[in-house]
């Protein structure tokens, strides 16, 4: 069933008020007084249900907004790739980086200041990847037992 909407609800409104001014038998007046609580339920409801649809759009905007952000930032990313020549893939929140200073291996670097990660070694490796920049304190979400399989990811 459709909802009301708000210009039928005052109709339905101001229709119950007349009937009850015109009627006479008490009994058949508080029936209609009881449609009419029911109308103003409905009107009640409806107001509600247009304040979260309001919302729900404002929401869907500025989720579409950040879509588009990141979107943006893919393609300046992919841009700079192809500009500089580096290559670099985001894997699991790490930058991971393969050129000639890494030897042409795929090497992880911290994606918020960009140094190089620390790899825990055994019988540490349980541990994430971490940024060596004391200030910063980037720590990968897998632990460093990890590695050999994330790159693997990345291929080529």
């Amino acid at each position: 069933m459709p909802e009301p909407s708000t210009p039928t609800v005052v109709a339905l409104t101001n229709l119950v008020t007349k009937l009850i001014q015109r009627i006479t038998d008490r009994k058949s007046a508080a029936e209609l007084r009881e449609v009419q609580m029911m109308v103003n339920t409905l009107a009640s409801e409806n107001f509600g249900l247009q304040q979260k649809n309001l919302q729900m759009q404002t929401e869907l905007a500025e989720l579409q907004q950040v879509i588009a952000r990141f979107k943006q930032q893919e393609a300046d990313n992919d841009k700079k790739q192809m500009d500089t020549g580096e290559n670099f893939r985001i894997r699991r929140g790490v930058k991971f980086r393969k050129n000639v200073a890494t030897g042409q291996k795929w090497m992880p670097f911290c994606p918020n200041c960009d140094t190089i990660l620390q790899v825990a070694e055994p019988p540490y490796s349980q541990h994430g990847l971490h940024c060596t920049k004391p200030k910063c304190g980037f720590r990968s979400s897998f632990p460093s037992s990890e590695l050999e399989k994330v790159t693997a990811e990345i291929g080529d």
